[in-house]
């Protein structure tokens, strides 16, 4: 079984995006799929670099918690 890593960022869940997103992951879900979902928006991810975060960059490392948990979970997919 393929670990597969969905990730989704929309803000309104009654959007067409919403639709395609559940849609994307019922069809792994029955394909019996391992799937992991990272919600940008419900994580309250916020993408802006401080210029401290940026200077660690060149050495891939981060300040941000949610930024290492995402870089394991995208090592970690196969999909």
């Amino acid at each position: 079984m393929s670990r597969t890593l969905v990730i989704y960022c929309h803000p309104y869940e009654k959007s067409f995006n919403h639709a395609i997103f559940q849609t994307v992951v019922k069809h792994l879900e029955d394909k019996k799929q391992d799937v992991e979902i990272i919600d940008l928006y419900k994580d309250k991810f916020d993408p802006c670099y401080s210029k401290e975060e940026l200077a660690l960059f060149k050495h891939g490392k981060t300040l941000d918690p949610l930024v290492e948990k995402y870089q394991k979970s995208i090592k970690n997919a196969e999909k």
